[in-house]
Formats: structure tokens, sequence, C-alpha cells
């Protein structure tokens, strides 16, 4: 289903770029951290794979299968809702080299 959604809204910017418009409505899906987190545990299987905090406090996290099949992006505010900002498929773990201490 969430994938659906985004593929809707994908086509609707495809067929409105050309028209130099873009009108999207995106229903957010929004509930407590917990709530969330045990749906994408239990529905989707993710689980959290990174994280941080953004600009007035709010906690962005990434959620991922252990094979990357489906992924999702949450975003929780300081009162503890959350919502699910975007979702999709093939997540991809990018290594971030440590830096070599000089001498």
């Amino acid at each position: 289903m969430r994938h659906a959604l985004i593929a809707a809204a994908l086509a609707a910017m495809a067929s409105t770029a050309q028209a130099g418009v873009l009108e999207l409505t995106v229903r957010m899906v929004c509930d407590s951290r917990e709530a969330i987190q045990a749906s994408l545990a239990e529905k989707y299987q993710e689980h959290r794979a990174g994280g941080g905090v953004a600009q007035g406090d709010a906690l962005f996290e990434i959620w991922s299968t252990a094979d990357g099949r489906t992924w999702t992006i949450t975003v929780t505010n300081t009162a503890g809702l959350t919502c699910i900002t975007a979702a999709g498929e093939d997540w991809r773990r990018l290594l971030i080299p440590t830096p070599r201490k000089r001498l």
C-alpha cells in the first residue's frame, strides 16, 4: 500500500512536470513513536538503521529490513508524534570511511 502511494505521487509529479505546475496531496501517517516502530517491525520487519537530530529538535530516523528490501524515513517531534515522511525499496548501506589521524 505505501509503495502504491509513493508510485502515485511520482506519477503525478511526472504528469504535471510538463505543465510547470506541481500539486501533490500526500496522506501523512502519524502516531506515537512506539506505535510506528511496532508497526514497521511487525508489518515490514524494519528496524532502525540510523538517524539524527535536526533543527528544532526533530528526530529523523531511517528504518530498513536487514537485507535492504524496504526502508522508511520518519520524523519525531518533541511531543513524541512520529510521522512517516518517505518509504521505498532497495535500501543501500554506505560505509563511511574513518579519517586517518595525522602523526
